[in-house]
Parts: structure tokens; sequence; C-alpha cells
């Protein structure tokens, strides 16, 4: 792909799409809350989102529209370790809110990565799931929220605040 293209994806995700982390869940056998990056493009136009699919692979899905006379929209997503270089290549091209998002997203992923790659190695010597230290799942929740903080407004993403006790 030329750069162009990177380029081009990196204007209609700062327009239409969403980068961020959702958390996921706990199933019952997981210690840890579970947190996955996620970057997707909501447009009305078929051939904006398959272009995407090209350029960055991902997927694609109609969804119910809100606001369109269409009744439907196209969402483009990828998620999790596929999204990593996708995003790292669209990033420069990214000047307003949303590239503050993916840079702190990819600091995520990256730092996840190698804290799983460790468990693993840790779980192949003893033989059983280990927990996330409570100090890792305390930093993944804190960037979780500041993330959803600069995401508010979006899709309808409303952070949730912790209520003042002093007054």
């Amino acid at each position: 792909m030329e750069q162009t293209d990177y380029a081009w994806v990196a204007g209609l995700v700062e327009g239409d799409g969403y980068v961020g982390i959702v958390r996921l869940s706990r199933r019952r056998q997981m210690k840890s809350p579970h947190f996955q990056i996620q970057m997707g493009i909501t447009n009305t136009e078929l051939a904006l989102v398959k272009r995407t699919q090209e350029i960055l692979g991902g997927y694609i899905r109609t969804a119910k529209a809100k606001n369109t006379r269409q009744g439907f929209v196209y969402r483009w997503m990828t998620s999790s370790a596929q999204m990593l270089p996708s995003l790292e290549k669209i990033v420069p091209y990214m000047v307003g809110r949303k590239g503050k998002i993916a840079e702190k997203v990819i600091t995520f992923q990256k730092d996840t990565q190698r804290i799983f790659r460790d468990r693993i190695n840790m779980k192949r010597k003893r033989g059983w799931f280990i927990p996330l230290p409570a100090e890792e799942v305390k930093r993944r929740e804190k960037l979780w929220e500041e993330i959803k903080i600069l995401n508010e407004g979006e899709y309808g993403i409303k952070p949730r605040r912790k209520k003042d006790s002093s007054g």
C-alpha cells in the first residue's frame, strides 16, 4: 500500500471512526478483567469501508443507523493484536484528539503483549493460570478510563465519573 492510503484511512478514522479500549465482562474462570483494543469506522458508503478493509484488513458488518434515512450503516472493525500494525501505519497522519488516543492504545497493546508473553512463560513453568498483579489491573483500568474520557461523546460513550464524597 502507498503512504497516501494510510493517510486517507487516518482521515477517515479521525472523522468517522473510533479508536479505543473496551472492557469485556469478566468470565467466571478469569481472575482479572479483560481489555481489548478496537478501531472502527462507521459510514453509510459501502465503498469507503470496503476500501478501508482492503488497506488494513478487518471485517465489515451492518448496523442499525440512528441518524440516517438509510436505516443502516456499514461498520468496519479491527481489534486486538491484528490491529496494532494497522494503527502504527496510520497514527503518523492523525493530528487530532484521536491521534492522542491512538498513541495511548499502541502503548497499552505493546505493554499487554509483553506482559502476556511473560505470563505464558510463567504458566508453562508452573502449570496453572496466573492472575494479573493488582498494580497491572489498576494501570489498565486507569488507561481505559483516560481513553473513555478522550472519546467522550463519540458513539454515545459517557465515562463514569467518580462521585465526590466531600460534598
